[in-house]
């Protein structure tokens, strides 16, 4: 990091970060003094640095005088980070049999805040083939797998994402209204899937189905694009079914369930 980069961090959270990895390189933990020579501070600066991670649980004291050590908190975040990298790897296999099966492009994406992250992209040789890239968030009103995940965010969050939308007419079937797309997700709610037939691209049809946490809450999405010619109106039905059952098979890994088990608590 350079100088001016560094001058650009908050000091006091700066200071409270390298106090938590002191103490990831302390297994015995290390005592107010000790903490406050290692970081080249005095006592008194450290010790408000030290009551504001333990208020938040990232550090934890035994008794007074005791070593300070890392606190739980540290261990939820870890568990957070590394749950999210499981949800890939464990998805991965399940969208590529789907991908085989449909012979046409697979994706699972997630929201993490304005950006769409995507977990997995799996492709087939084909011909006439669709790359399943994700489009930009101000876009994600044309994307099959966007409106799934706008459609299940808590009101509050819908509402603040779909005014940053553009509303521009990508294709003459483009949503490009905010009333229209917010009626619209309220469909997508109800039936628990969304398409996009030629919004995002003339030719291309798109469909979507949620991922869901073991508390019920909306964590990704599944989704399938292709070129409309070969998945007209009359063949989406199965398309549907195909992705509904390859959802359930990756709630099902998600949650610790044999493969099938998750479409009981559907």
């Amino acid at each position: 990091m350079g100088d001016g980069e560094q001058r650009r961090l908050v000091q006091s959270v700066d200071r409270a970060f390298r106090i938590v990895e002191l103490l990831a390189d302390a297994p015995r933990g290390l005592s107010l003094k000790e903490t406050g020579a290692r970081m080249g501070l005095a006592v008194q600066t450290v010790q408000g640095l030290l009551r504001t991670l333990e208020f938040h649980g990232m550090v934890v004291q035994a008794g007074r005088g005791r070593p300070y050590e890392l606190g739980p908190a540290v261990q939820h975040l870890a568990r957070c980070w590394l749950s999210h990298r499981d949800l890939a790897v464990l998805a991965r296999r399940p969208a590529a049999a789907l991908a085989n099966e449909l012979r046409e492009s697979v994706l699972v994406v997630e929201l993490r805040g304005v950006q769409l992250s995507t977990l997995v992209n799996a492709t087939v040789e084909q011909p006439l083939n669709v790359s399943a890239a994700c489009e930009t968030f101000e876009h994600l009103h044309a994307m099959a797998t966007g409106k799934v995940l706008l459609a299940h965010l808590a009101e509050s969050e819908r509402e603040s994402a779909i005014e940053k939308l553009r509303y521009d007419g990508r294709t003459e079937h483009t949503i490009t209204t905010i009333s229209a797309f917010r009626a619209h997700l309220a469909q997508v709610r109800e039936q628990g899937y969304a398409e996009s037939v030629e919004e995002a691209v003339p030719g291309v049809t798109a469909m979507a189905v949620p991922l869901r946490s073991e508390e019920g809450v909306v964590e990704a999405a599944l989704g399938v694009c292709a070129p409309l010619a070969r998945w007209p109106r009359e063949r989406r039905r199965s398309l549907l079914a195909a992705l509904r059952r390859t959802a359930g098979d990756i709630e099902a890994s998600w949650h610790g369930l044999p493969h099938g088990e998750e479409d009981r608590f559907r």
